[in-house]
């Protein structure tokens, strides 16, 4: 719950009901959007420009880089 309060206001968008779990890593969050009832595993790293739809779930140690696009999940 204290990461999603956190995390809330460090991205540019944050849906309701999204899990971030322990040493998630957030490269340049304002650039980052997560749907609802969305989900970042343990030991993720999310580049910059990642944008994550809504009930989407990433496991665990998930490496996700950043390109010249943006990463788009649905």
């Amino acid at each position: 719950m204290l990461r999603y309060v956190v995390c809330r206001h460090l991205f540019h968008y944050c849906g309701e009901k999204v899990n971030i779990e322990r040493g998630a890593y957030i490269g340049a969050g304002r650039t980052i959007s997560i749907g609802s009832n969305s989900g970042i595993g343990i030991n993720a790293s999310v580049g910059r420009g990642t944008r994550i739809g809504s009930n989407v779930m990433m496991g665990p140690e998930v490496l996700i880089t950043h390109q010249e696009s943006s990463h788009v999940f649905q």
